[in-house]
């Protein structure tokens, strides 16, 4: 899945303010607003009650990911060890 980009425009100076202190207050360093909404959009996903069955969709899809993940490096594994046998020769390794 390609990386999809999120414009958030702020026009007003009291909310970018509002914004640049809870970023402090919470993390002790100033964000980006992209970066606020990206991280309070985190928190929603994970502590918001409504989102119980989007949580669990999305743990299932990652589990699955990094089955996929394993099963790609297991065979990448494989196959070298095969083609270094097949380079070394018979009764070499």
């Amino acid at each position: 899945m390609a990386p999809k980009k999120y414009t958030v425009r702020v026009d007003d100076t009291h909310a970018q303010w509002r914004y640049e202190i809870a970023g402090r207050a919470l993390w002790g360093w100033g964000v980006s607003t992209g970066e606020f909404f990206r991280l309070c959009a985190e928190y929603v996903l994970r502590h918001h009650r409504g989102l119980k069955e989007v949580r669990r969709t999305i743990r299932q899809v990652e589990a699955e990911m990094r089955r996929e993940k394993r099963r790609r490096a297991l065979e990448e594994k494989q196959a070298k060890q095969e083609a270094l046998k097949r380079w070394k020769g018979p009764g070499r390794g």
